[in-house]
């Protein structure tokens, strides 16, 4: 039985030859892969290496090129310093270390050092401040959480610098009272002065700064 011919006239395929008339050849699989034994000749003329297999077209994942980096915003810049909500936290704790300083010459002037376990506490507290501002300056996140966690000291301890006050208030000289007083005041604007700068460290615009400067 003859086989039907394309209406250009063209031969039939053969038996093997390929898919039946009408129908579009199935595309090789991809990559084409030629056998090993390198040297042999293929359609066309070329010699390929034994193993060889043709590049992955475009849009295949293929390992990144050397140098390669991801694009980022076109409105994207690094940090190049720190906010002003940290600036200001910054420069509220060394507002705080220096009451620490008028605080340990008050001691050292007016008590005349006698009450020895101030002096020590003034210094921790004056070094404190300073190594918060220049951690929290330089984007450090665990300063941050640091800060907060001295803050809540700071609040127990004012808490029992008030509770300590009013139960000697009543029996002791006026002259002790306004010292008692002055010490209630410069405790409360330190206080202040830490929860201000808690609320500024903890600011979106601060936030973008810490996670920015992270693993620098």
């Amino acid at each position: 039985m003859n086989q039907p011919y394309p209406p250009s006239g063209e031969e039939p395929y053969g038996a093997g030859g390929g898919p039946p008339w009408g129908q579009q050849p199935s595309p090789p699989p991809y990559p084409p892969q030629y056998p090993a034994g390198g040297g042999q000749q293929y359609p066309g003329g070329q010699q390929y290496p034994g193993g060889w297999q043709a590049p992955a077209p475009s849009g295949w994942e293929t390992p990144a090129p050397p140098g390669w980096q991801a694009s980022v915003p076109p409105d994207w810049q690094a940090p190049s310093g720190p906010p002003p909500s940290i600036q200001r936290a910054v420069m509220l704790m060394y507002v705080g270390a220096g009451l620490e300083v008028l605080g340990l010459i008050f001691d050292l002037l007016v008590r005349k050092g006698s009450i020895a376990s101030g002096i020590p506490g003034a210094i921790l507290g004056i070094a404190l401040w300073l190594w918060m501002a220049r951690a929290n300056q330089a984007g450090k996140n665990w300063a941050r959480i640091t800060s907060t966690v001295f803050f809540g000291i700071d609040c127990l301890a004012l808490l029992l610098i008030l509770a300590g006050v009013g139960l000697v208030m009543h029996s002791v000289s006026s002259s002790l009272k306004i010292i008692l007083v002055a010490s209630v005041l410069a405790s409360i604007v330190t206080w202040v002065i830490g929860l201000v700068t808690i609320v500024l460290l903890w600011r979106p615009e601060s936030s973008e700064y810490y996670a920015a400067m992270r693993g620098r």
